[in-house]
């Protein structure tokens, strides 16, 4: 992504540069998008259903700053800020107003549990507060309440550290979201701040399911279910990975069920 694209954005919208973006940038990324695009995701969501299991969040979405940030880099979306801020403010606007109307297009149709909303760039560890608080919690709060509004919940898939900035999550509508933690940002400050508010998810960490124990797991896992309390979901920071072993996804999941 380049400068010039903000200008595309403003001209065309925010659809049509994603169009031209993969196809002429990156077309098997184009390619496999329109696949994704194809998949009747509703459908796929009530398969398990059927089966007496309950998608989380088979709908996902983001801010404008990630998806920017993604294509421009981290530090040429910086200098982006600073030199330009209110051509990428305007350009964020833009596309920010198109993700909506389809978001809430998309919940109507599969009105799932929830919506699964990701941001790690735009996390507090990344910005100043004073660019913070402009380009990404504006967008971050007004997503939330848009899926609220449709009927859904929000599954914050929150990387990186957000610890600095807590205290706005409580701005947003009590009980609906779950701040899922990828083992950077703290629990316990998170059920300090949030713990009457949201529900928190987390946040056993990438690298003790790969390179630790099963014991070790479980005392984590068990030490994390004591101190987090109700309104508590144990699971893996971020994703579990590929390279976990077996034996210690089985003890994470043990800590939980007590069998």
């Amino acid at each position: 992504m380049t400068p010039e694209d903000y200008g595309f954005i403003l001209d065309k919208g925010m659809a049509a540069f994603m169009g031209d973006y993969l196809g002429r940038r990156l077309p098997q990324t184009g390619a496999d998008a329109q696949v994704y695009l194809a998949t009747d995701f509703h459908r796929a969501a009530m398969n398990f259903v059927g089966r007496g299991i309950l998608p989380l969040c088979p709908i996902p979405t983001f801010i404008p700053y990630e998806t920017f940030c993604s294509g421009r880099g981290l530090a040429p979306m910086t200098r982006d800020l600073f030199r330009t801020p209110d051509r990428v403010q305007a350009a964020m606007d833009v596309a920010h107003a198109e993700n909506l109307l389809s978001l809430k297009a998309q919940i109507a149709a599969a009105r799932p549990f929830a919506v699964y909303f990701a941001v790690s760039r735009g996390a507090s560890q990344f910005l100043s507060p004073k660019l913070w608080q402009r380009f990404v919690w504006p967008y971050v709060r007004s997503t939330i309440e848009t899926i609220v509004e449709a009927g859904a919940k929000v599954f914050l898939h929150f990387d990186s550290c957000w610890n600095r900035d807590l205290a706005y999550f409580k701005e947003l509508p009590k009980g609906q979201c779950i701040f899922g933690s990828d083992h950077a940002t703290d629990m316990h400050k998170l059920k300090a701040e949030l713990g009457e508010h949201l529900c928190l998810f987390g946040d056993v960490p990438a690298a003790l399911l790969t390179l630790g124990t099963p014991d070790e797991v479980y005392a984590y896992s068990t030490s994390l279910i004591q101190d987090m309390g109700d309104g508590f979901i144990l699971g893996a920071g971020c994703q579990v990975p590929p390279t976990a072993s077996l034996e210690n996804v089985k003890a994470m999941v043990s800590a939980a069920t007590g069998k």
